[in-house]
């Protein structure tokens, strides 16, 4: 599977850069940025960054994590993406797995932080946390539909 993922040739894939940038080795970070280190080992640098970034989409806004974007990336044939990264507020978790219902997301948002989750579905008016049955009214700005999380345990079915 993940093999079928790096070598794909769209803009979120891991090795896109090797075609469009003339990469012979895994770049420092998951863009192209001329300063930074065009040579690093396969399994640290870009890969890492990728799999929480790219995938999982937990993306920094502030330092440290205090607030952060949640923009997860299930590619076909992916049934779901996990990952958690250690932050100085906690841990920040996220899984999202493809059901019957839709996709379900089970999310941990540390104290004193916030999370901007961003979600594909165009026709949700809110979502509710099956955890707490609190409802959260999904917003839209650009073009683009997301609900603001403080810190909790949240679970969805979107």
């Amino acid at each position: 599977m993940l093999h079928d993922i790096c070598k794909c040739d769209n803009d979120g894939s891991f090795f896109s850069w090797f075609t469009n940038d003339d990469a012979a080795t895994s770049f420092e970070f998951l863009h192209f940025y001329e300063s930074a280190s065009k040579n690093h080992p396969f399994l640290t640098g870009s890969i890492v960054a990728w799999l929480y970034q790219g995938l999982a989409g937990i993306k920094r806004t502030s330092v440290g994590y205090r607030t952060f974007d949640i923009v997860p990336y299930l590619p076909k044939g992916m049934e779901f993406v996990e990952a958690t990264i250690e932050t100085y507020y906690g841990n920040i978790t996220i899984r999202l797995e493809k059901i019957f219902e839709g996709l379900r997301y089970k999310l941990t948002i540390p104290c004193g932080t916030t999370a901007c989750l961003y979600i594909a579905n165009e026709t949700a008016l809110y979502i509710k946390n099956e955890r707490n049955h609190e409802i959260y009214e999904i917003q839209r700005k650009d073009g683009k539909q997301f609900v603001q999380l403080k810190s909790g345990v949240y679970h969805f079915i979107i």
